[in-house]
């Protein structure tokens, strides 16, 4: 199963906007605001909503990222608890709703469904403001980068900049990585020899 076309993209509680609707319809659209926007300024629950044709039907997933406040009411109401000797709301955290057609699904769930849909780190790249440059693994961030703007080689750096040029007698045959692997190993050891010389 793929995404065919998107149909509706909504969203609750980002920064400046208490709700937007963005209606598709399988076309192109562009959305943009001030720099700085972010998801996770605003209300209590931070949501963004997406529907979708597979091409054999239509799905809505939603992922809600929600503050938790411990309060001094005397009932628990939503995500709100109760806790002693309180007179004022405390925030304890957040949690994260993820629901596919309405239903709630655990994370497990409702990525093993997303996967069979599109890769879950191209979903999260699309749905998370954050998630390229705050929790993306390095190594898998070079890949997107590297797939976003093309293979670049050692050679077209070095060829680059006149003040790199010097690397190339350096490296040899080796590459970038290699070559930072050994001399990381020769500096350790010399580092080690100096340390029991003196």
């Amino acid at each position: 199963m793929k995404i065919s076309r998107v149909n509706r993209i909504t969203g609750e509680n980002f920064k400046g906007m208490k709700r937007f609707e963005i209606i598709a319809n399988g076309n192109n659209v562009v959305a943009f605001g001030e720099n700085g926007t972010t998801p996770l300024d605003g209300g209590i629950v931070h949501a963004i909503e997406v529907e979708f044709d597979t091409g054999i039907n239509t799905v809505t997933i939603r992922r809600e990222f929600v503050e938790q406040y411990i309060t001094p009411s005397t009932r628990s109401i939503g995500t709100t608890k109760k806790k002693r000797g309180t007179a004022t709301e405390v925030f304890n955290g957040h949690t994260t709703n993820f629901f596919i057609n309405g239903v709630p699904k655990q994370k497990k769930e409702f990525d093993a469904f997303m996967e069979t849909l599109v890769p879950i780190d191209i979903f999260n790249l699309l749905s998370m403001p954050t998630y390229f440059c705050k929790t993306m693994a390095w190594k898998k961030l070079r890949e997107v980068l590297m797939a976003i703007c093309g293979v670049v080689t050692d050679t077209d750096v070095i060829n680059s900049t006149e003040e790199l040029k010097p690397l190339t007698t350096l490296l040899g045959d080796s590459n970038i990585d290699d070559f930072i692997k050994t001399s990381d190993f020769h500096l350790t050891a010399y580092f080690f020899y100096f340390i029991a010389f003196f």
